[in-house]
């Protein structure tokens, strides 16, 4: 898997590529064949748009990048840079930071950290691009599950 590394604040802080997203799940508690009708419509729909695979596939949880940049704008998030480690701690403020010699970014460090987060992404977002190009969403499974309420 490739791998990006940036400066920020003294410290090489690596990116890796993101996994592409081709498995959406979507839960359904049908009671009647309407509601079940309604959650399969829902699931094709999903299956035939390509701006619902890219959003899924750029959302924080799946895209080191943008779970970067949420935090950036989170006041409640402290950032650090940790000696000998290529990453960036991401803590609550009144927690403190989690690893012995961490470093509170600097404002510099957080615009280079910004800078960086949205190249990752505009590389991600052409990568998703090239893919939907090449293959299309034949690759994809779009499923529902039953979700006990």
């Amino acid at each position: 898997m490739k791998e990006t590394t940036y400066t920020i604040d003294g410290q090489q802080i690596a990116f890796m590529a993101p996994v592409i997203k081709k498995d959406f799940y979507f839960p359904e508690d049908a009671r009647t064949t309407d509601e079940w009708n309604a959650v399969q419509n829902h699931v094709d729909e999903c299956s035939k748009s390509v701006e619902y695979f890219k959003a899924e596939n750029m959302k924080p949880c799946n895209c080191k990048a943008a779970r970067l940049l949420d935090v950036l704008q989170d006041s409640r998030y402290e950032l650090y840079t940790v000696d000998g480690r290529d990453f960036i701690d991401v803590e609550r403020k009144y927690d403190g930071p989690s690893f012995a010699g961490a470093a509170p970014l600097t404002d510099e460090g957080r615009e280079a950290l910004r800078e960086a987060c949205e190249v990752e992404l505009r590389k991600f977002e052409a990568r998703l691009d090239k893919y939907v190009k090449r293959y299309g969403l034949s690759r994809c499974t779009y499923q529902s599950f039953w979700a006990n309420a």
